[in-house]
C-alpha cells in the first residue's frame, strides 16, 4: 500500500495519519516503513496534529515509546518542527516526558534539539514545572533537569501565576518531590508568587491531612524557610487563632461579669440588712431586678419597696 500511494490520506479518525496510528499501536517496525518509503512525506507527517494537537512524537512521549522518539527524532527533516510543535494547551513533547517521569525520552529529545526546553505551556510553565507535578516516588526526570547546568534558568522560572516549581511542591505537600529541589544551592526558597506568598504560605494555606501539613512545613523550616512579609496572615491558622482568641475574650468578658454581679447582689444584701426603722428596704424582687438588669444591659426604672408597714413598730 505504502509503494503505490504516494500522498498518505491525513484524515483519519480524530484527525490522525498512518503514523499517528503506527505510533499508537507501538509498531516500530511500521514506522520505519513509513519513514522510509514516504520520504518528505513523511517527515509531513510527523509534523501533523491531530485534533489534540498531538504530533506522532508528542504521541510517543506520552505513552514513553522511546523507540518511536528515536525513530522519530533521526529523521533529518521535520524533527525540529515536531520538537518545538506545541499542543493546544501549549505543550511539547518535552513536557508530555517530563510530567511522565521518562528520563530517557528528555535526554534523546534535548539530544537531537537542545533548545526547545525552553519553551512554556499556556500556563507560563516549563519542563521542571511539569516534571514536579508527577507522583513517582523516584523523580528520575527531576533529577535528570537539575543535573544539566543548561537547565539552571529553570529552577527559579515562573509561570503564569508566579509560581516556582518549589511553590508548585508546595502546594501539592510532596515530600517526595522536595529533597532534591530544596537542597539545590540556585533554588531561590523565598520566591513570591503574584498573591505575594511563598513556599511555606503556599504550605501553611493548603487543605490537605494537617498532620502531612506540619510535617512538610517543618522540613521548609530546617532549611530556613519563613512566612513571607509582603502579605497580612491571612491563612488558616491565623484564622483559627483568630477564632481562638474570640472565644478566650468571650470567656474573659463572662468571667468579669458574674464577678461584677456577685459584688453588686453582696452589696444590695449588705445594705438590705443595715436598713433602719422607717427606710425604704429592697425585696428580694427588687435585687433580682437590678442584676437581671446589669447582665442584659437595660435600665431598671423604679424599685419595689416594703409594705408600709414593714420598719414600724419594731
Amino acid at each position: 500500500m505504502l509503494d503505490e500511494c504516494k500522498s498518505p490520506a491525513t484524515g483519519g479518525p480524530d484527525g490522525r495519519n498512518v503514523l499517528h496510528a503506527a505510533t499508537i499501536r507501538k509498531d516500530e517496525e511500521m514506522i520505519k516503513e513509513i519513514l522510509g518509503k514516504m520520504g518528505g512525506k513523511g517527515a509531513q507527517m510527523l509534523e501533523e496534529a491531530d485534533e489534540m494537537g498531538w504530533t506522532p512524537l508528542h504521541h510517543a512521549a506520552k505513552m514513553g515509546y522511546l523507540p518511536a522518539v528515536k525513530l522519530l527524532l533521526e529523521l533529518p527533516i521535520g524533527r525540529e518542527k515536531a520538537a518545538y510543535k506545541k499542543d493546544k494547551q501549549g505543550n511539547t513533547a518535552l513536557h508530555l516526558a517530563a510530567a511522565l517521569n521518562c528520563k530517557e525520552i528528555i535526554s534523546e529529545i534535548i539530544n537531537w534539539c537542545p533548545e526547545c526546553y525552553e519553551l512554556v505551556n499556556e500556563e507560563g510553565r516549563n519542563i521542571l514545572h511539569s516534571a514536579v507535578q508527577n507522583n513517582d516516588v523516584y523523580q528520575l526526570a527531576v533529577y535528570t533537569i537539575l543535573k544539566t547546568n543548561a537547565f539552571s534558568n529553570l529552577l527559579n522560572e515562573k509561570d503564569a501565576k508566579g509560581n516556582t516549581p518549589l511553590n508548585h511542591i508546595a502546594i501539592s505537600l510532596n515530600s517526595d518531590r522536595l529533597d532534591d529541589l530544596i537542597d539545590h544551592p540556585r533554588v531561590d526558597k523565598m520566591a513570591f508568587n503574584k498573591q505575594n506568598r511563598n513556599a511555606f504560605d503556599l504550605a501553611s494555606t493548603s487543605k490537605v491531612f494537617a498532620p502531612r501539613k506540619k510535617y512538610f512545613k517543618r522540613r521548609l523550616q530546617k532549611h530556613g524557610l519563613r512566612l513571607g512579609l509582603r502579605i497580612p496572615r491571612l491563612n488558616n491558622e491565623v484564622e483559627e487563632n483568630g477564632r481562638e482568641n474570640s472565644a478566650l475574650n468571650e470567656l474573659e468578658k463572662a468571667q468579669n461579669t458574674n464577678l461584677i454581679v456577685a459584688a453588686l447582689i453582696a452589696t444590695v444584701t449588705f445594705t438590705t440588712g443595715f436598713t433602719v426603722p422607717g427606710a425604704f428596704a429592697l425585696t428580694t424582687l427588687a435585687m433580682a431586678a437590678m442584676v437581671a438588669a446589669f447582665v442584659t444591659g437595660t435600665c431598671v426604672i423604679g424599685f419595689t419597696t416594703l409594705p408600709p408597714h414593714v420598719g414600724h413598730g419594731l
